[in-house]
């Protein structure tokens, strides 16, 4: 994965992923990124959240959801090559 950034979120999100983090002995940052990243692939669901927390029209955040789940995509795609690379990497040791 690539480094990380600080960022604010509510601290109750913050903790919920806290112990989801640990109980499955995952880094907490890898699993809100892939957990970020693989929301926002549904594009119903970020239209949803567009128009009813921000009231965005249908088809603004429609286009926008569409936007982001192309981006997000990508950078799975590009994940996935990576961690294919490390693998191989460490098979050839």
């Amino acid at each position: 994965m690539s480094s990380s950034v600080v960022t604010r979120v509510y601290r109750e999100v913050r903790d919920l992923y806290k112990e989801l983090s640990n109980d499955a002995g995952v880094i907490m940052c890898d699993l809100i990124s892939l957990t970020l990243l693989h929301a926002a692939q549904n594009q119903y669901l970020m239209t949803y959240i567009l128009q009813e927390e921000f009231d965005l029209r249908y088809s603004a955040a429609r286009e926008l959801a569409f936007k982001l789940s192309k981006k997000a995509k990508e950078i799975l795609s590009a994940y996935e090559v990576l961690s294919s690379a490390e693998k191989e990497e460490i098979f050839e040791k």
